[in-house]
């Protein structure tokens, strides 16, 4: 029988919490790093990173996302 992400989802629940974080860790190098595509470097570029178009994060409403 091969592993599903069943069988994944059923051993982390037994797992011991003291165990979790080396887990996540490993978990995490498993996880491919991607490069940004040409046209994400791009948008990135043009991003406007002027202070005023941001909001910090204590003043906002998060119970009420949908008016940003």
């Amino acid at each position: 029988m091969s592993p599903t992400r069943e069988n994944l989802h059923q051993m982390l629940d037994v797992i011991d919490n003291s165990e979790i974080p080396f887990v996540f860790h490993m978990f995490l190098k498993l996880i491919p790093e991607d490069e940004p595509l040409p046209d994400e470097l791009e948008a990135i570029k043009t991003l406007d990173t002027s202070p005023e178009n941001y909001i910090p994060a204590d003043e906002i409403d998060w119970d009420n996302l949908e008016k940003y």
